[in-house]
């Protein structure tokens, strides 16, 4: 018995959803040393992570990294800081604001 054109054309967006999320992981993984490395540079420089144990500085910088991995255009950032009240740290690439994280999300996950 054939299958209904709707279940095919459903079944086909699902598999190129499934290869464009598997090509944009693949992509931030290839991104994410650099970007881990430059957000430890920035966050070690300001010293804005000096109230966390080693464990949360460590889940932070990940959690930054990958956002910053997953802009399309990465190039190194310009800085890293604290937001105005104290709850997100954010990464700026070409003096956009680009990455941000909740501090106290990432913590509780």
């Amino acid at each position: 018995m054939e299958r209904p054109p709707l279940e095919i054309d459903l079944e086909i967006l699902q598999q190129q959803r499934w290869q464009r999320e598997q090509e944009e992981q693949q992509r931030i993984g290839q991104k994410l040393p650099e970007a881990i490395e430059d957000v430890q540079n920035h966050l070690n420089q300001n010293n804005l992570l000096k109230g966390f144990n080693e464990e949360q500085q460590k889940q932070l910088t990940e959690a930054l990294a990958v956002e910053v991995a997953k802009k399309k255009h990465f190039d190194k950032i310009d800085g890293v800081g604290l937001s105005k009240d104290g709850n997100h740290l954010i990464a700026h690439i070409h003096n956009n604001v680009a990455a941000h994280i909740d501090i106290r999300q990432i913590l509780t996950q």
